[in-house]
């Protein structure tokens, strides 16, 4: 028998090729700091913080970028005011889409409500650039 010519199971079988196929065309989103104006991300291992004027939100999952360069990610919009916390705050914020486009070490990102597909804001960001935020104080 020529075992030049057998493959292992793992290469028969398309869950796992197509699983190792999408690991090599996948790239994630650069960690560390993109800022711009109104916004911060900081991009960690498997979740991303962001920081608007009088806002947060979180990203819990990695960022992966089609061929593109493009990603489409759920998180979670926290509306932030100033002074002291209320009693009735609602502080576990609503689901919002993070939709961007990463060209180089820049990136177009546009956050949309999901539940009112209300436009959040669209963004310019650049990777280790520090950001320009205004907090709810």
């Amino acid at each position: 028998m020529n075992r030049s010519l057998v493959k292992p199971e793992s290469e028969k079988d398309p869950a796992v090729l197509g699983a190792s196929n999408a690991t090599l065309r996948g790239r994630t989103l650069p960690k560390g700091l993109w800022g711009g104006e109104h916004i911060r991300m900081e991009v960690n291992a498997g979740q991303t913080q962001v920081e608007y004027d009088c806002a947060h939100g979180i990203i819990s999952s990695k960022i992966v970028l089609d061929p593109r360069g493009r990603f489409v990610v759920k998180g979670i919009h926290v509306v932030e005011h100033g002074g002291p916390t209320r009693k009735d705050d609602d502080t576990r914020g609503y689901p919002v889409e993070f939709r961007g486009n990463v060209k180089g070490n820049n990136m177009r990102l546009t956050v949309t409500r999901t539940d009112t597909r209300e436009l959040m804001g669209t963004f310019t960001l650049t990777h280790g650039q520090e950001s320009k935020l205004f907090k709810c104080r």
